[in-house]
């Protein structure tokens, strides 16, 4: 049973080899009830893995409150405190946060996005931009676009590690993923953008797809993801990432379809954050 359950963990972590990893997803494909188990141990150890992030927050809060020297309060001291307490808070998530997320096949589940980066790829302006529309609804599309963004799951650096080793160092392929490690989306999409090869391989199409995304092409991410939403590797976080196209594209009621469905379904490996965004939009 031991054995078991480390080759499901193996498996999560991306430990397993080229061979053992097809054996798995072929014993995946067939076994309903080791589905249901690998599922249920990746939703496990993600609760398990917020919960030390927890704790270690709360720590280092208790510790700034502890070595704080006593004074009498006053309103400058609350805004010191106050500050004092949002950037331990700020720097325990920072520092504390594992490297090591829960993968689906490699790729990484609830992990925030980062600022858009300042080089060469800040996105272009939005798809759905339309000048004739009112102020009104200028600032609801830049509220959904930031309500996207802002759920967007990135692939793990183990995912993008994965690629890069799996594949000859000159290879499109290996030269996108590197480039998307170091965030140039917009090299990743001169490589791939308009690849046909891309277009039947399921890995390329997710990494062009989050680079898409990133770049604020939002339409052309929808279509790739709308592609991979039943793939075997990447259907849960294609999904989740297809929904975020439709919010930011202002499409809310596919959105609200699709949320709704996650949230009816007590194994969707995203359905906090699908309620949680269900009530935003």
């Amino acid at each position: 049973m031991n054995d078991h359950y480390e080759k499901i963990e193996d498996y999560l972590e991306g430990q397993l080899n080229k061979a053992d990893q097809q054996n798995f997803e072929s014993s995946l494909k067939q076994d309903e009830e080791l589905r249901h188990t690998v599922e249920q141990h990746r939703e496990m150890t993600a609760q398990l893995d917020a919960m030390r992030i927890r704790q270690k927050v709360k720590s280092a809060l208790a510790e700034q409150h502890t070595d704080a020297a006593p004074m009498r309060p006053t309103m400058y001291s609350n805004v010191w405190a106050i500050a004092a307490a949002l950037t331990a808070l700020a720097a325990a998530i920072w520092f504390f946060m594992p490297e090591k997320q829960i993968p689906d096949a490699g790729i990484a589940q609830q992990q925030p996005l980062p600022e858009p980066p300042t080089s060469t790829t800040t996105p272009p302006a939005n798809e759905s931009s339309n000048p004739s529309n009112t102020p009104v609804e200028h600032d609801r599309r830049e509220q959904l676009i930031a309500l996207a963004r802002t759920n967007y799951e990135l692939p793990s650096g183990t995912f993008i590690r994965d690629i890069s080793s799996g594949g000859a160092p000159e290879s499109t392929l290996t030269q996108a993923a590197n480039a998307f490690d170091r965030r140039q989306y917009n090299k990743v999409l001169q490589l791939i953008g308009t690849n046909q090869e891309a277009d039947k391989d399921d890995t390329a199409r997710f990494l062009r797809a989050g680079a898409r995304f990133q770049m604020g092409q939002y339409a052309t991410a929808k279509e790739d993801y709308e592609k991979l939403a039943d793939s075997f590797q990447f259907k849960h976080e294609a999904r989740w990432s297809l929904i975020l196209c439709y919010v930011a594209l202002d499409q809310t009621a596919e959105a609200k379809k699709m949320l709704k469905a996650m949230q009816a379904d007590p194994d969707a490996p995203f359905r906090t954050k699908a309620i949680a965004l269900l009530k935003k939009i």
